[in-house]
């Protein structure tokens, strides 16, 4: 599922300007968008976006065909993504080993289960989508 337009621009927002991690970038267009701004090293497994994401080049956007759970995080200071919620529990606990203090999450749509979020962002977008800031 894509990003909608809203969503996009309010996780740019968040996300700032600088090196950025995406967990499961699909066919890559936040990945994209968020390259403007600075370095990303974007994750997924699923082949033909991989593939797809590949073929546009962009000069601060690394995507690599690698399982994040089994990559370190633990230089990531602002990670985005926008994953179903099994992913998000599996991510709670490697959040907590790897991420420094002062690392931010950014989640599209699902959240971090029994973390609080220090915002929530509703988008009113199609999807009625909700981003979650998650500060360490």
């Amino acid at each position: 599922m894509p990003t909608s337009r809203k969503a996009k621009k309010i996780i740019l927002e968040l996300a700032g300007e600088g090196e950025v991690y995406e967990l499961g970038s699909g066919f890559g267009s936040l990945a994209f968008s968020l390259s403007r701004r600075g370095r990303v090293k974007a994750y997924e497994m699923a082949l033909i976006p991989y593939l797809i994401s590949k073929m546009l080049p962009s000069k601060n956007l690394k995507i690599t065909r690698k399982d994040f759970f089994k990559e370190s995080l633990s230089d990531a200071k602002v990670i985005v993504c926008y994953l179903y919620p099994g992913a998000m529990a599996r991510l709670k606990e490697k959040f907590k080993k790897e991420l420094q203090e002062g690392a931010i999450v950014i989640s599209n749509s699902f959240c971090i289960p029994g973390w609080k979020p220090t915002k929530v962002i509703e988008v009113g977008d199609f999807f009625r989508s909700e981003i979650y800031l998650y500060s360490l």
